[in-house]
């Protein structure tokens, strides 16, 4: 009768459209964990890390083929270090052109100081909980214009 009872339960939820699945981007892992490329997950990154590593960093691989990430790390009391993939670093640095550049700077990106660094800026936590910041990665990320075929995400919030 118990088990009737909850199969009928679990059927009903299942046909109500409710789901059982875990929600997006919800783990903390020292290994890198597939993600997707949404502004959700990115919020969700990045809520993790304050919330369950606040000393810790993060990295979020929009293309491990191109070498495009975004990874932060705290640097103050209530701010964190923000860093984008710069043309130093990616595969083939002819993907960010002029325009695209310009782009990353109007959303607020400092250029990079030299050759071993890459655009970055700070945010506060409380930028974070607003969802300012993930909205500002994940448009960012977009502007690398990249095909969905050289998209993998992975991410991973890790302490030091």
């Amino acid at each position: 009768m118990t088990a009737t009872i909850c199969l009928t339960f679990a059927v009903l939820l299942g046909s109500a459209g409710e789901s059982f699945a875990e929600p997006i981007c919800n783990k903390v892992s020292e290994d890198p964990t597939i993600g997707e490329f949404s502004q959700e997950c990115v919020q969700s990154v990045l809520e993790n890390l304050v919330l369950e590593m606040p000393d810790g960093f993060f990295v979020f691989s929009f293309s491990s083929e191109e070498n495009i990430y975004v990874q932060g790390i705290k640097s103050d009391k209530n701010e964190y270090l923000v860093e984008l993939s710069s043309q130093y670093y990616i595969a083939n640095p002819n993907i960010l052109d002029k325009s695209k550049v310009k782009k990353l700077i109007e959303l607020g990106w400092n250029i990079p100081e030299d050759s071993n660094s890459n655009y970055y800026y700070l945010v506060s936590v409380k930028e974070i909980f607003k969802e300012n910041v993930s909205k500002n990665l994940y448009e960012s990320l977009k502007v690398f214009g990249l095909p969905q075929n050289k998209i993998d995400v992975r991410y991973r919030i890790s302490s030091l």
